[in-house]
């Protein structure tokens, strides 16, 4: 069917995000998982969910990991091209043992558990779903300025965004020694914008607004 052309552009808050998918196994224990990757409860855990990629460049987060407290680990899950140039270029930043490669995750909701900050170094993005997930666990979040982080962090209220290294380490540092400055509420209501059911509302007055029911 053609639709109308109104000479307007409509927007919504993506594809819809089921915050209610984002639960634990009944039997999970904290820590039990952090002492899997030999994490203790000093650790500050930095978690990204990705592709081991150029664009996802994982590599600015690795490289950061010198100039922060021995405590702060970098959790990486997901494979990829790049991830022999990481572990390469941990192991020459004498940070090996802070990075931990724990490969493609069916389920990451644990590690989002376990972890104390989600990040993302990404240089291109849509409207990144792992960012979602985290907030969903009121994790919060260090993205890159980019567009897609930019749709779901609102600095000073569910996160930081950063465009250079100085500004990465600084809100790391920032997190990692002090308790997180967000309120889970406001975290909840900014990620209750992008939920499937306030989408399907979305969409229905658009439809309205062109002269088409969505009613049976």
């Amino acid at each position: 069917m053609k639709l109308p052309v109104r000479g307007q552009v409509g927007f919504t808050h993506g594809i819809g995000f089921r915050p209610e998918l984002a639960k634990l196994p009944p039997d999970f224990d904290r820590q039990q998982w952090r002492q899997r990757y030999h994490l203790n409860e000093q650790d500050t855990v930095l978690v990204f969910a990705a592709e081991l990629s150029k664009r996802k460049n994982q590599a600015q987060l690795i490289e950061a990991l010198p100039h922060l407290d021995v405590n702060v680990k970098l959790l990486l899950l997901g494979d990829g091209p790049m991830k022999q140039q990481y572990e390469t270029l941990a192991k020459q930043l004498n940070v090996a043992q802070r990075v931990i490669f724990a490969g493609y995750q069916s389920q990451i909701t644990p590690f989002l558990a376990l972890a104390d900050i989600a990040v993302s170094s990404s240089k291109q993005e849509g409207l990144p779903v792992n960012i979602m997930e985290a907030l969903a666990f009121n994790l919060p979040v260090i993205a890159s300025n980019i567009r897609g982080h930019q749709d779901l962090i609102k600095p000073e209220i569910n996160g930081f965004l950063y465009k250079t290294n100085d500004q990465l380490v600084e809100q790391i540092n920032l997190l990692s020694n002090q308790p997180t400055p967000f309120k889970d509420a406001d975290i909840q209501e900014l990620l209750a914008q992008f939920s499937l059911e306030h989408v399907k509302q979305e969409l229905a007055q658009l439809y309205r607004q062109v002269g088409i029911t969505t009613e049976p």
